[in-house]
């Protein structure tokens, strides 16, 4: 069904539908929203948790959850408390 078809496009997604009248819904993430393995592996090999770090660098839970899934880039002074914490370098956890 042709007519069915759609198509939206934007800056960080694209959404297509099948003509056989079954919709699905591709999203796709910019380039630079990459999971911040290093800062993962860094926090369990130092033993603590997401809310543990959260409350030593004074932000959310769900902040340090997206930091390390590549949804949110932190600003220079988040890296740096988050580098303290963990006792590593910022150059060693994130990318810049």
């Amino acid at each position: 069904m042709p007519g069915n078809d759609f198509s939206a496009t934007g800056n960080d997604f694209s959404a297509h539908a099948l003509c056989r009248g079954e919709r699905f819904v591709t999203v796709k993430t910019k380039p630079n929203m990459a999971a911040n393995n290093r800062m993962k592996a860094a926090r369990v090999l130092k033993g603590i948790t997401q809310l543990q770090l959260a409350e030593q660098v004074g932000t959310r839970e769900i902040e340090i959850s997206r930091i390390e899934t590549g949804r949110v880039t932190p600003d220079v002074a988040m890296k740096q408390r988050i580098a303290l914490v963990l006792g590593k370098p910022t150059f060693e956890l994130f990318d810049c």
